[in-house]
């Protein structure tokens, strides 16, 4: 949801970089399900009053779709008493801030530290339907496969031919960028 401001200037909290539980590539994040970690984190963005999230993930918009979904249900999230996890300030705050995707990409040539270079696309939520083919199925890795699911997946296939689900094959074709 985008609020039109007609006041002129004024500061707010922004993050454009926000990896989540589930990110590709060096998930680290301890909650014991996406369920408890967007609860904590949008508690946390309710409390620091942050009002536009850009949800990062490597390769993929994933992440910021779950986002999303937890967003369009979060009043009818509840405890295990049944007890709403946010009141009607808090969701009402949360349905407001400004979650839009952002890819991060690592291309070559590699620094002086031997570190890829990390590029970070923000995308309009209006364009989310159109980036499986518009954008990753436009881009390639240093190996010519297409950086979309299916790209991704047949890379790990290449590079693994004993992983058995294309899940563990798309998990691959990412940890080896």
């Amino acid at each position: 949801m985008i609020t039109k401001i007609n006041n002129g200037s004024q500061w707010r909290k922004w993050n454009f970089h926000v990896h989540t539980k589930g990110t590709n590539k060096n998930d680290q994040f301890t909650s014991s399900s996406t369920e408890d970690f967007f609860y904590i984190f949008f508690k946390a963005a309710f409390d620091n009053k942050v009002e536009a999230i850009g949800i990062t993930d490597y390769f993929s918009i994933n992440r910021y779709l779950d986002a999303v979904d937890y967003v369009s249900e979060i009043e009818n999230k509840e405890n295990a008493t049944g007890e709403k996890l946010f009141t009607d300030e808090e969701v009402a705050f949360i349905k407001g801030i400004f979650l839009f995707p952002n890819v991060e990409l690592r291309m070559l040539p590699a620094t002086d530290r031997g570190k890829l270079i990390n590029i970070h696309c923000l995308f309009n939520p209006e364009y989310v339907p159109h980036l499986e083919n518009d954008f990753f199925g436009h881009i390639e890795n240093q190996d010519g496969k297409k950086m979309n699911r299916h790209g991704l997946t047949d890379y790990g296939r290449e590079l693994d031919t004993n992983l058995t689900t294309d899940e563990q094959r798309y998990k691959k074709g990412i940890d080896s960028l």
